[in-house]
This record gives C-alpha cells, sequence and structure tokens, in this order.
C-alpha cells in the first residue's frame, strides 16, 4: 500500500481572501485538493472559506463580512444567494431559507415537471348553480325550505302540538333522516316568540354548520328590536 499523508494547508491570495481546504499527498497521484463538504452548510465558518454542497453539487464562498454562502462554480454564475428566501416546488437542505409551493382548499396545484409548466386550478369552479346549492343560513332561514339547485322531494316537518309550535325542520326526503336547516321557537305568556333559532346542516343531515338566534324584546304586543348571536 502507499502511503498517504494528510495535511492542513490556508492559501492566501494577497487580498484579504482565504482559502481553506485538505491537501491528500500520495506518491502515485501526487496530490488532490479535498475541500470541506457535506448537505449543510456549517453553522460556524469565516470569510472566505470554501464549502462544497453536496445536494446541489455546487461550490460556494462565504462572503467577506461572513453573511452569505455564494455559489463560486462556473456553472453557477449569476445564481442568487442560498440564503435568501425562495419559493420551491420541493425544499432542499441547500437552500435553507426556502418555502415549499403547495395548493390550499379549492385550490389544485399540477407540477408538468423539467420543462413543463406549473398550473394553478380551481378545484370546484363556483357558479350560480353550486351558488344556489350552498347550505348556508342566508338562503335557508326563513323557513321556507330548499329551492333550485336541490334535490326534489324535500319535506318539512312542523311540531303540530299546539297553535304555537316549537320546531319545523326540512328534511332531504321523507325518510327523515337527514336535516338541511331546522327552526326552533320559545314563546312568551302572550304568545309572542321570545327566541327564534335557526340551524344549518352539512350534507350529512347531522352536522351543524352554522346557528343563528334571534333574541326578541317587545314594546307591548309589538316588537321594540331583536338581538342575533351567530354561532359557526
Amino acid at each position: 500500500m502507499t502511503a498517504l499523508h494528510v495535511v492542513q494547508v490556508v492559501i492566501d491570495d494577497g487580498s484579504n481572501k482565504t482559502i481553506t481546504g485538505i491537501w491528500e499527498f500520495d506518491r502515485t497521484l501526487g496530490g488532490i485538493l479535498v475541500l470541506p463538504s457535506g448537505s449543510i452548510f456549517p453553522v460556524a465558518s469565516y470569510p472566505g472559506e470554501i464549502f462544497w454542497n453536496t445536494t446541489n453539487n455546487i461550490l460556494y464562498r462565504r462572503d467577506d463580512l461572513n453573511v452569505y454562502w455564494t455559489p463560486v462554480s462556473a456553472s453557477m454564475q449569476g445564481a442568487g444567494d442560498p440564503n435568501a428566501s425562495y419559493v420551491l416546488i420541493t425544499l432542499t437542505g441547500s437552500l435553507p431559507n426556502a418555502r415549499e409551493l403547495s395548493g390550499s382548499s379549492g385550490i389544485n396545484v399540477t407540477d408538468q415537471g423539467p420543462g413543463g409548466k406549473l398550473i394553478f386550478s380551481q378545484a370546484q369552479p363556483f357558479t350560480s348553480g353550486s351558488h344556489a346549492a350552498i347550505r348556508q343560513l342566508i338562503h335557508l332561514a326563513d323557513d321556507d325550505g330548499p329551492y333550485e339547485n336541490f334535490v326534489s322531494g324535500a319535506v318539512k316537518v312542523t311540531d303540530t302540538a299546539s297553535p304555537f309550535p316549537t320546531a319545523s325542520i326540512w328534511y332531504t326526503d321523507a325518510s327523515y333522516t337527514k336535516k338541511i336547516v331546522k327552526k326552533s321557537l320559545t314563546w312568551n305568556l302572550n304568545k309572542t316568540p321570545a327566541t327564534i333559532q335557526w340551524v344549518v346542516y352539512d350534507i350529512d343531515g347531522v352536522t351543524p354548520l352554522a346557528t343563528a338566534t334571534d333574541a326578541i324584546t317587545y314594546s307591548g304586543v309589538f316588537e321594540a328590536n331583536r338581538t342575533r348571536t351567530i354561532v359557526q
């Protein structure tokens, strides 16, 4: 076997820029420069320090103020600062301040790959029809039930225990298993409504989406004001 000797050398180019590295000398090849390398930049660094990033195979130099790592290889001429904040499709360890681009509720992101396009699209286009079918109290709280773009066959059931019902419920059909909207009332002694509450349900017919409750005050038998409490 040939003997291997490892020494640390510091080369000063005469203009306050220092390059550090390790020279490996063997009797066959003469000498090979081995630079500090890895997938993560060193935490403790020095101005002018050289580092080979193994994630993107780029050579970087620490700037003279010891703030940034700057690409110095010919293939990266004009490249940006790796410590800046970028938006990426997939995060990489060589850009520690980058953010990952992703979709959100109702927005799809399609990546066509290198040389292709990044396409943003609306998952469910909003139309007048889909708007009419939204389960919101603004559409359903008047006790008139569902209209266009709901499936036909909805059934309203009203409490008939007295002339002053305490509840009425719209169901999707006569199986009475899935609620659309419910109206509940409490009555004063003079048979004026004290409170009126509406609850709209999700498409499962069980989960409440929003609740609005009106508390009503009167001047005699005439409504003076009401206070609405909304929970959603």
